[in-house]
């Protein structure tokens, strides 16, 4: 199914089908039945939502699927017994006006990708070297590519950035509402300087 959606999504064919949900609902679908995918590594799956997320605008299954391609790329790459961590919180809007934009965060215990791969593991057929052909993260399935694309579709952004002490970290940021005003560039810019992006 990714590499179809892949393929509409190259073709402009790929469209958003945007309703108003619950977010916490959704990673709550979604950590149920991700549990289950995880537990022959007896990895677990933790979530933490901050108390002010609430509804999101946006195409509520491909953000599902994201949210799942994460989880799933977290436990390929992950070791046993490990802790996947899914968080969703809010991000600041202008002064003096409300939230616009939610940022969620996929966290693995895995080997990390080095800087200078971080933005090709989106790109279609990429490949991490220099590591043990059972250790190296790959685009060969297409879910990070899926992924991408079901991102910049909602004009938002992602990207991949390290974990607080072992592991990666892939972030995903969305505006709450359509044509809500998205955060500044030099915001987003300094995000993908940190994660050593070009902004």
């Amino acid at each position: 199914m990714n590499l179809l959606d892949v393929s509409r999504s190259e073709d402009g064919a790929l469209v958003p089908h945007m309703t108003d949900f619950e977010v916490r609902a959704l990673l709550g679908e979604v950590g149920s039945e991700m549990e289950r995918r995880i537990e022959d590594k007896q990895q677990r799956l933790e979530l933490a939502v901050a108390p002010d997320v609430h509804h999101i605008t946006a195409d509520r299954d491909l953000l599902r699927r994201i949210i799942e391609n994460l989880v799933d790329n977290a436990y390929k790459y992950g070791p046993r017994r490990a802790t996947i961590r899914v968080e969703a919180a809010l991000l600041p809007g202008e002064a003096g006006q409300a939230p616009d934009t939610v940022e969620l965060r996929v966290r693995d215990e895995g080997e990390g990708i080095p800087l200078a791969f971080r933005q090709k593991i989106f790109e279609k057929y990429a490949r991490v070297d220099g590591r043990p052909a059972h250790e190296v993260r790959s685009s060969h399935g297409l879910g990070l590519v899926f992924c991408r694309r079901a991102v910049e579709i909602h004009g938002g952004q992602i990207w991949v950035e390290e974990n607080a002490g072992r592991g990666s970290c892939f972030c995903v940021r969305l505006a709450l509402r359509p044509g809500a005003a998205a955060r500044g560039e030099a915001d987003v810019g300094a995000a993908a300087r940190a994660a050593g992006l070009s902004a």
